[in-house]
């Protein structure tokens, strides 16, 4: 087994609830197949008990299990930030322990998001290599386009 993290800061993004749908459903579909998970059989969004979503207000906060459960398409101007986390330790698997924790968290107002996940896997750095991939597949739907002028400066 091999321990290895990564960190990145990505964006920006245009945040909608559609979005988060779409990183959850990454998640319960393709972590699993990727780290070879001893799961419960049959189960849709079997890794949904160990994911958090937190809406993070100025003075305070709401967590969900889904995103699904947030009762609205859009965010207000109330919410700071938006926090996706995974952290499951699959102790008693066939092949030895796994544990993962990934945690997403955007900012409202700027899209960016920065994003860290770490591993306790064989060939840890190449899984996590191919769920960063497809987080950001995921993601790109919703990249939004910054102009190069912010970049160079004519005179």
């Amino acid at each position: 087994m091999q321990k290895y993290s990564l960190q990145k800061r990505l964006g920006p993004y245009t945040l909608d609830k559609a979005l988060f749908q779409h990183i959850e459903t990454y998640i319960n579909r393709n972590i699993p197949r990727i780290l070879l998970l001893n799961l419960e059989k049959g189960k849709e969004n079997p890794l949904s008990q160990f994911i958090n979503i937190t809406v993070q207000k100025p003075h305070s906060k709401e967590v969900f299990r889904s995103i699904d459960e947030y009762g609205y398409e859009l965010f207000d101007e109330n919410i700071e930030e938006i926090s996706v986390e995974l952290m499951h330790n699959n102790a008693f698997n066939f092949w030895g322990q796994k544990v993962i924790v990934l945690i997403m968290t955007f900012d409202i107002k700027s899209g960016f998001c920065d994003m860290s996940i770490a591993l306790n896997d064989d060939e840890s750095r190449e899984k996590i290599y191919t769920i960063e991939k497809g987080l950001r597949n995921i993601m790109s739907r919703n990249k939004k386009s910054i102009p190069l002028a912010r970049f160079f400066s004519l005179r």
